[in-house]
């Protein structure tokens, strides 16, 4: 009994890193690429490391719009939109989309 319990730690230290799969060298690893194409993506690549503020002066009606959409009381769309005039399916709430055919199995 005595050397079993020697025997296990023995065994236990056999199971090093070496059978870890993320350490071997057939496993992903990271290499800077994405970040790299990220960099290259952005107009300025400073702005990833700190933002820049806003300068344009809409943009406080760009945040009541998001506001009255979170409230639920968006602004109806004007009378004379062409998007009025749907000549496609509606869903439920009346309001024209490809919403009805989600689940459809189409």
């Amino acid at each position: 009994m005595r050397s079993l319990v020697l025997l296990v730690p023995l065994v236990l230290a056999g199971c090093g890193g070496s059978f870890e799969p993320f350490n071997q060298p057939y496993t992903w690893h990271k290499t800077g690429v994405n970040d790299q194409n990220l960099t290259a993506m952005v107009a300025n690549p400073a702005d990833l490391q700190r933002g820049r503020q806003d300068q344009d002066p809409d943009s406080p009606v760009a945040i009541d719009a998001v506001t009255r959409l979170w409230n639920g009381k968006p602004k109806p769309l004007p009378a004379n939109s062409s998007t009025s005039k749907s000549s496609g399916p509606t869903n439920a709430s009346g309001a024209a989309g490809a919403s009805s055919a989600i689940g459809s199995g189409s």
